[in-house]
């Protein structure tokens, strides 16, 4: 039971009614409405919001930032105006964080400048802080339906002023911004690639494929799953992620939760908060995190992270470690589309991840 309150803390899934004076503004409505972007309603299937509808986005000041090798370490902000310092000429990626992080986490800059090492592509980092950072997590749901949008015009205007084919465009979005990237998806015809790293399952999991990452949103959907357990898991450490395959290919790193070299047990955690050593990305967090840290080795690395195929009811090693008629695939930025597959993939419990 404890461990139960501090993640309902964590993840501000508290009573709308306890929050009134921030949030009343949406009681009783069932849509919102907003110029350039659409209606958004709280019907089947987006009741996974719980009545949440999108802030305006005014308040939610999304910026979209531009680095390229010519500009490695200070973004142009985009968000208005591409400008003349956009080559049509590049293939296009974009970053899209999570819940309650910011752009200034580590594993961004570290996301950018891999893919800058790779190639000289134009690499944008979607800033929607705000909108990702409320107490409330339904909110931050509700609201990343209303950023994707945003983005989805963006990349509209940049197919019309540069003549872009959405097939130069790839996504990589973690967690609740994988989400969101299947929402940029369904809404740009023909987008080339979306990566999902560890999908959120809470409010996802099992609902209709409108309100999740699935393969209709891309060409290509592969996803990196690091952090399946159950939420609320007495024992073991707490799963932010999903089981459920949401890709074309679907990869389950060391069986898809747990990660070696993570406090993956309860009592470990309970003993560092004794302790006053407590960090949220270093206990909870860290199989969730995990996805970051392989997909950026796998950007340059030489090891290809070799996966098998393995049915989701058998993710062991002992159970899955031949490539079979169907072959292996490799996790990362260089997975393959198989269609519909789902593979076992090994790494170590540090850096360098990879062991293949």
């Amino acid at each position: 039971m404890f461990s139960k309150l501090i993640l309902f803390g964590l993840l501000g899934l508290v009573s709308a009614s306890g929050w009134f004076n921030e949030y009343f503004w949406w009681l009783g409505k069932r849509q919102v409405c907003y110029d350039d972007y659409g209606c958004f309603s709280i019907d089947h299937p987006f009741s996974n919001t719980e009545g949440h509808l999108p802030e305006s986005p005014e308040y939610l000041d999304v910026q979209i930032l531009l680095y390229t090798r010519q500009n490695r370490r200070q973004a142009i902000d985009v968000t208005n105006n591409v400008g003349e310092t956009f080559d049509q000429n590049k293939d296009i990626k974009i970053i899209i964080h999570g819940y309650f992080n910011t752009i200034e986490e580590r594993w961004v800059a570290e996301m950018k400048d891999a893919f800058l090492e790779k190639d000289d592509f134009n690499v944008f980092i979607l800033n929607w802080e705000r909108a990702a950072g409320r107490l409330v997590y339904l909110q931050s749901v509700a609201n990343s339906r209303l950023v994707a949008a945003i983005t989805a015009k963006f990349i509209k205007d940049l197919q019309r002023t540069h003549n872009i084919n959405a097939s130069a465009i790839h996504i990589v979005g973690f967690s609740l911004g994988a989400h969101l990237a299947g929402y940029i998806g369904n809404a740009v015809d023909g987008l080339g690639r979306i990566t999902g790293l560890d999908p959120a399952g809470l409010q996802f999991e099992g609902l209709n494929i409108a309100v999740r990452l699935d393969p209709s949103d891309a060409s290509f959907v592969d996803v990196i799953h690091t952090d399946a357990d159950q939420l609320f898991n007495a024992e073991m450490s707490p799963g932010f992620g999903t089981i459920q395959a949401m890709g074309h290919v679907d990869f389950y790193v060391n069986g898809g939760s747990d990660q070696p070299g993570c406090a993956n047990h309860m009592n470990q955690h309970l003993l560092q908060i004794l302790k006053g050593n407590f960090n949220y990305k270093e206990n909870f967090g860290c199989s969730h995190m995990r996805s970051l840290d392989i997909f950026t080795e796998s950007i340059n690395s030489n090891c290809t992270f070799r996966s098998f195929p393995c049915a989701l009811e058998m993710l062991q090693l002992e159970s899955c470690s031949t490539c079979e008629e169907s072959g292996c695939n490799n996790m990362g930025y260089n997975a393959m589309n198989t269609k519909n597959r789902t593979y076992l993939t090994m790494t170590r419990a540090a850096r360098p991840f990879c062991i293949s």
